[in-house]
């Protein structure tokens, strides 16, 4: 939509679809309106669609019917400004946790980044961030829904005194089985062993294992699929519960009351007034919020691990350096083994002082992979480091990069490191855009890369 007083729209050519821009509307006002043609290859919902889909929606729940061109600017203006000051409000309230987010994942080591998929990392920043954010809002009703139980009950009991335990009874029974749901872990559970038997397929090749992890793969899904099918028919029980109650609480409540006391209007439609209240407490806030604090503990949890993650740890560096120099450096990679020797260490804690020894490891330690290295190299200077495979030329790299941290020795650099790995990284795009990298086309520049890296023989055939 363009800003003229001809009030221009785009139309697509598209197949019909809820989202059509050119309606009814606009055919009957086609004197205010200038149609422009979409291409007839675009695709099936465009840009423009998009946003006036969601103004179409406003606009029906506003009760809005414009009858020419300026009632529906000032309405789609309207609708703008909540749209807009919806989306500040909620980028407000999770920006500062995808800033972290996005701050930890630039410290984090190489080791640890090798081990967290793109997905995960985006799953972290948007859903689970998402959904933080949406339980928080609710967090305060694991506090007021028990004091407006409280103050329901009290008042209840002033009107029509032992029968408001009648429906308190009833309610607090629907809340405990709303409330009542396990979450088991199977789904996690079972991506897990696909992602490990898809990461370990050679061996599972060579063992013959295709038949074991196929059935261990389907029972666990099998599982899944029986305990969805539990909660979803206790979910229906939920919904249903919501609109029964108020039958329920009449039933339980006011008929005991009218029978044994006769009927008093002002007492009944006060008694139901305040049973609506707490209906709403116990079968909707109450479930809600100790659901919600469910999976916010499980959320927070992941994000723990996240944010506990090791680091890429910085080294000491004095930027009047000229050289870099090693002094007696000795270093090992402690992946997998730190964490198993932690476990055997509270192990040996919590055993006899004259337990059996051959039970537990007494002297487990990691064999350093660099011992008692020296190095030192000037400015302008360069240095070939060769070796057989894993002889330790790839941790050398990775300690002057600050990646492996040096458990003996010292390191003195200037803090100005670059390192070009032997595996290319390759952004999604073109052969052109990887070249440029955002930069103006300069043609000599360009010609010289696609030489130096032997590409003229291959777009040659």
């Amino acid at each position: 939509m363009y800003p003229s007083s001809d009030g221009y729209f785009q139309q697509d050519n598209a197949p019909c679809h809820k989202a059509r821009i050119i309606s009814n509307w606009f055919l009957q006002h086609d004197n205010e309106f200038t149609v422009l043609q979409w291409p007839p290859h675009s695709p099936d919902l465009n840009p423009i669609e998009h946003l006036w889909d969601v103004v179409e929606r406003e606009l029906r729940a506003l009760d809005v019917h414009p009858t020419n061109l300026h009632q529906l600017q000032d309405a789609i203006l309207s609708i703008w400004a909540k749209i807009s000051k919806e989306c500040f409000q909620h980028l407000v309230e999770s920006m500062p946790g995808r800033i972290k987010a996005v701050l930890k994942t630039l410290k984090l080591s190489s080791r640890v980044l090798d081990k967290i998929s793109t997905g995960q990392l985006v799953s972290l920043m948007s859903a689970h961030l998402n959904k933080l954010d949406e339980s928080l809002g609710l967090a305060h009703f694991v506090w007021i829904t028990p004091l407006q139980c409280i103050l329901c009950v009290g008042l209840i009991w002033e009107l029509i005194e032992v029968n408001g335990f009648c429906a308190l009874a009833a309610l607090t029974l629907l809340g405990i089985i709303q409330a009542w749901v396990k979450r088991a872990g199977l789904i996690n559970r079972r991506l897990a062993l696909t992602s490990e038997i898809v990461e370990n397929i050679h061996s599972v090749k060579a063992y013959g294992w295709e038949d074991i992890m196929e059935t261990i793969i389907k029972n666990i899904r099998q599982d899944e699929v029986t305990l969805t099918r539990k909660i979803g028919s206790l979910r229906y029980f939920y919904s249903a519960a919501y609109f029964f109650s108020a039958i329920l609480v009449i039933v339980s409540a006011i008929v005991p009351h009218a029978l044994s006391k006769g009927i008093i209007l002002r007492r009944i439609f006060t008694t139901a007034s305040y049973c609506m209240v707490l209906r709403m407490t116990l079968t909707r806030q109450l479930p809600g919020s100790i659901q919600m604090w469910y999976d916010t503990l499980a959320l927070v949890k992941k994000i723990e691990e996240f944010l506990m993650k090791e680091e890429y740890r910085v080294l000491e560096y004095n930027l009047t350096t000229t050289e870099l120099e090693l002094v007696n450096v000795s270093a090992s990679w402690d992946e997998g083994i730190g964490e198993l020797f932690e476990k055997i260490q509270q192990e040996n804690k919590s055993r006899p002082p004259h337990s059996d020894p051959g039970m537990f490891f007494t002297n487990l330690y990691v064999t350093p992979v660099l011992r008692n290295i020296s190095l030192y190299l000037e400015k302008g200077h360069m240095l070939a480091v060769a070796g057989s495979t894993g002889s330790g030329k790839s941790s050398l790299l990775m300690m002057i990069l600050g990646e492996l941290v040096p458990s003996e020795g010292k390191i003195r650099h200037s803090g100005r490191i670059s390192f070009s790995p032997q595996t290319s990284w390759i952004m999604p795009g073109t052969i052109r855009d990887n070249i440029l990298f955002g930069l103006t086309y300069d043609e000599y520049r360009y010609t010289s890369v696609i030489k130096a890296c032997q590409l003229e023989e291959v777009w040659a055939n």
